[in-house]
């Protein structure tokens, strides 16, 4: 690529070179990529160039280093209007996209949230509970404020109500 040539469309008497990396770098592809920015231009408004700016804030690179709050935001906006208009039954996959771009945040939250409960239930002591088991004690874990709200009463009434449990409370547990 350090090799030198002659500069295209000059006469070879003048002597004028250049070299292999310069002609493909500035000659071919700046002249693609600049092809490729003005077709791009032309396809998408300058209101679409600005929500896919919007969603870019959603690369998981880096741990969603590029992440931004006030980005998120005019996606928000814009599916809020979109209700509004009823263009979210117009575009269906268009709304869906910026659905899924408002959940993936807080879904991302959920998982660690759950992985972190998991390892706390998932003990050496524990190990051996079916799955189950393991499934009720998770909901329990990650739902404890709910869980904190319910009378202690109540939850053993509903149990002594089911008819198809194996084993019963004695009548006069409560």
């Amino acid at each position: 690529m350090d090799d030198e040539i002659p500069v295209r469309g000059r006469s070879r008497a003048e002597g004028r070179t250049i070299t292999n990396l310069h002609h493909y770098r500035a000659k071919i592809f700046y002249v693609a990529i600049d092809k490729i920015c003005v077709e791009m231009d032309h396809r998408f408004s300058e209101g679409s160039n600005i929500i896919l700016d919007c969603f870019s804030c959603l690369d998981p690179k880096n741990s969603f280093s590029k992440f931004d709050v006030d980005k998120l935001a005019h996606v928000q906006s814009l599916a809020m209007k979109m209700v509004q208009t009823e263009k979210h039954l117009v575009f269906p996959l268009v709304y869906k996209l910026i659905e899924l771009a408002l959940i993936l945040p807080v879904s991302t939250a959920s998982v660690e949230r759950a992985f972190s409960a998991m390892k706390i239930i998932k003990s050496k002591l524990r190990n051996k509970i079916n799955d189950v088991w393991f499934n009720d004690l998770m909901v329990c874990y990650t739902e404890r404020e709910i869980f904190k709200s319910l009378d202690d009463i109540d939850i053993i009434r509903t149990f002594t109500a089911k008819k198809s449990r194996k084993g019963h409370l004695p009548c006069n547990f409560i």
